[in-house]
């Protein structure tokens, strides 16, 4: 992760946030919402985290600049998007040649935590859209996490 820059989108209260940028990973940390970013802006002041960057952004885009970095990290917001096809071919053009898409969600099923059964996406569906929008390569792990998937899409 060193060197590395990595927009965490949806970052919420900043967990994957903070995790990359201790590991020496420039982060974006985007986020629609104001007081998840007042927050984070609050835990970066008070832990001097210098390599994190606040990027409040629209529902409808990441707001990410062409190549901008080397990896999205999206960890249980994917079924939050609207418009996913467009959402995520906008994502792909703020990768790199080499970077990739890393999404990580419920599966669609009754578990213990998450949301509920009717706003989680199932997997062929995320698929799907991945490669509608424009992803060529797919790496599908269901088995390191129990109640999640993780896609890495380039």
């Amino acid at each position: 992760m060193n060197g590395k820059k990595i927009m965490d989108l949806g970052a919420g209260s900043g967990y994957f946030s903070v995790k990359l940028a201790e590991k020496g990973a420039h982060v974006i940390a985007a986020d629609v919402s104001n007081e998840f970013q007042d927050a984070l802006k609050k835990r970066i002041e008070e832990n001097n985290l210098e390599n994190i960057e606040l990027r409040k952004i629209p529902y409808d885009s990441p707001d990410l600049s062409n190549n901008e970095v080397d990896m999205v990290l999206i960890v249980n917001t994917y079924h939050h998007i609207e418009n996913r096809i467009d959402y995520f071919s906008k994502v792909k053009k703020g990768i790199k040649l080499n970077g990739e898409l890393v999404v990580i969600d419920y599966f669609k099923k009754e578990l213990p935590v998450g949301p509920s059964v009717d706003h989680k996406i199932d997997l062929e569906t995320v698929k799907s859209e991945l490669e509608k929008a424009g992803y060529t390569q797919l790496d599908v792990n269901v088995d390191l996490l129990p109640y999640q998937f993780i896609i890495r899409a380039k």
